[in-house]
């Protein structure tokens, strides 16, 4: 793994990071996050309050941050395709809001899963199509939205769907510069997390 999670300067390496994860029913793809985001954890100085039972070194967890050295948040925020194309709806707002509240660092981690070698296609496209107000839906999607039904659906790249989402939360102008934001998409073919 070329990346580092939890940049920071700091000389106690607290803060949060936060996951912007895709939606799987995968222990492999849980496995591969959880093994991303403690990655970036130096050993033995980087870890994250998770209560009583003992931590290895490194180890990333979720549990409260209550502001001691050495200690990282993990929030995890799961969304389909880990796709934000709306700047201010409220899975940004929420991110936002995060930052605003933490001190010490903060990544943002946006974790997507490569569908496109499985047959995986959205239960709920079904659905809505056999709805009586899935033209209306369409409509309201493409039209209000600005975002094609496919798209919406999840019918896109996910490479694309990744990027767009870090863009959306680097360029993002209630965001510190601080913030680092970092794209990944887990090939579930080779196991893998690949950086973006």
């Amino acid at each position: 793994m070329t990346t580092q999670i939890l940049r920071t300067d700091a000389k106690d390496d607290t803060g949060t990071v936060i996951l912007i994860q895709d939606i799987a029913d995968d222990q492999r793809f849980e496995t591969a996050v959880q093994e991303l985001v403690s990655s970036g954890a130096p050993s033995g100085r980087v870890r994250v309050e998770s209560g009583p039972r003992e931590l290895k070194p490194g180890a990333v967890e979720s549990g409260p941050l209550e502001g001691k050295s050495g200690y990282v948040r993990l929030e995890v925020l799961r969304c389909a395709d880990a796709w934000i194309w709306d700047a201010y709806g409220s899975l940004m707002r929420s991110i936002v809001a995060s930052v605003a509240c933490t001190s010490g660092a903060v990544e943002v981690v946006v974790v997507g899963y490569d569908r496109s070698t499985v047959s995986s296609q959205p239960v709920f496209r079904g659905q809505l199509s056999e709805s009586p107000a899935a033209e209306a839906a369409q409509y309201l999607m493409q039209h209000v939205l600005n975002v094609h039904p496919d798209e919406w659906f999840g019918t896109g790249d996910i490479r694309q769907r990744v990027k767009q989402t870090v863009q959306v939360g680097s360029d993002h102008p209630l965001l510190p510069d601080s913030v680092q934001v970092s794209g990944f998409v887990y090939r579930p073919a080779e196991g893998v997390c690949e950086q973006i």
